[in-house]
Order: structure tokens, then C-alpha cells, then sequence
């Protein structure tokens, strides 16, 4: 079994544990965060698929963020505060300039940046509530993008890009909802 396989598989349990969390109220995901994680998880995905760099991870993502995406919308923490909408502003600027970049590369890297720019309204959220999370599907995509950066075949940008922005992006998480909270406990 390779690692992109299992970094596929690890990703799709995370998905369906946070799918799982949406549906019963246990997590309330930002709906700003959600439309640009959808929007630039498929765009990444069609750029590395251009590179032939896909991974078992980003296939699993571009997969979930479709289920997600909608739900997300449906129960999804209700309302936009002004942090929403000055990021996904930013975001809609990232769509902007990755529309007229042709190269799959710099695709691949604008997608990443707006996607790190989209998760900053979840950050401050969870900065706030950080129980609107589900640790286990967050574990589980910690694990994928372990595996995927294990399973790099080549030392390419196209190849190891995602899977160590996506673990970037899951650290910065993990510290909101795991060592935050116990920091505050212990003050």
C-alpha cells in the first residue's frame, strides 16, 4: 500500500467524521472559509492533476469539500462577521489573479496562499470557540498530510506543495483546539 493511498484514506475518514460533525451540530464551519477551501481545493487538485502530482490526499479533499461545502452553507455557523467578509473579499482577489496565471505551479501556490488567507475567519473562530471542532477528523487530516509528505515521489513543487501547506494549515488549527484551550485552563 502506498502512502498517497493511505494519505487518500486517513483524508476520508477525517471527511466523513467531520461530515459527521456538521450533521449533528458538533462543528460549525465558517461559510466564508468553506466556499474559498471548495473553490481553491478543486483548483488545486485540476493544477496538480495538470503536473501529474495528485495525491491521495488532495483527491479525498477535492472530493469532501463537495459534500462539505453545501452543508456547510446549510448549518454552518450562521451569519458573516466582518472578518468573513474582509477575507473572502481577499479571497475573491486570489481568484482573481489565479484566473489569469497559466502556469500549473503558480496556480498550485496562489491556491495555497488564498486558501491560507480563507482559513483565517475559521482561525479567529476558533481562537473563540475552539470546541466547533472536531479534534479526531482534525488528527486524521494531520495524518494524511503526514503520509502524503512521506509518500512525495519527487522533490517537485507540484508534489510537495499541498500536502505541507495543508499540514501548515492543520498545525496552526491544532494549536487553537488543542493547546489553547489547556493554556487558558492552566492560567
Amino acid at each position: 500500500m502506498s502512502l498517497s493511498f493511505l494519505a487518500g484514506v486517513f483524508a476520508g475518514i477525517a471527511s466523513i467524521i467531520y461530515i459527521h460533525g456538521i450533521l449533528t451540530n458538533d462543528i460549525q464551519p465558517v461559510k466564508a472559509s468553506s466556499v474559498l477551501g471548495t473553490i481553491f481545493t478543486i483548483s488545486i487538485f485540476i493544477d496538480m492533476w495538470h503536473r501529474d502530482a495528485v495525491n491521495g490526499q488532495i483527491l479525498m479533499s477535492a472530493l469532501s469539500v463537495c459534500i462539505t461545502m453545501p452543508l456547510t452553507l446549510r448549518f454552518g455557523r450562521p451569519g458573516w462577521e466582518p472578518v468573513d467578509v474582509l477575507f473572502f473579499t481577499f479571497g475573491l482577489g486570489g481568484i482573481f489573479v489565479w484566473s489569469f496565471v497559466e502556469d500549473p505551479n503558480w496556480r498550485i501556490a496562489i491556491g495555497l496562499l488564498t486558501l491560507a488567507i480563507g482559513s483565517i475567519p475559521t482561525w479567529v473562530w476558533r481562537w473563540k470557540v475552539p470546541r466547533h471542532e472536531n479534534r479526531t477528523s482534525l488528527m486524521f487530516g494531520m495524518a494524511a498530510s503526514i503520509c502524503a509528505i512521506a509518500g512525495i515521489p519527487q522533490l517537485a513543487f507540484a508534489h510537495a506543495a499541498q500536502p505541507i501547506a495543508f499540514l501548515m494549515l492543520q498545525s496552526i488549527m491544532g494549536y487553537l483546539v488543542w493547546v489553547r484551550p489547556r493554556y487558558l485552563a492552566y492560567k
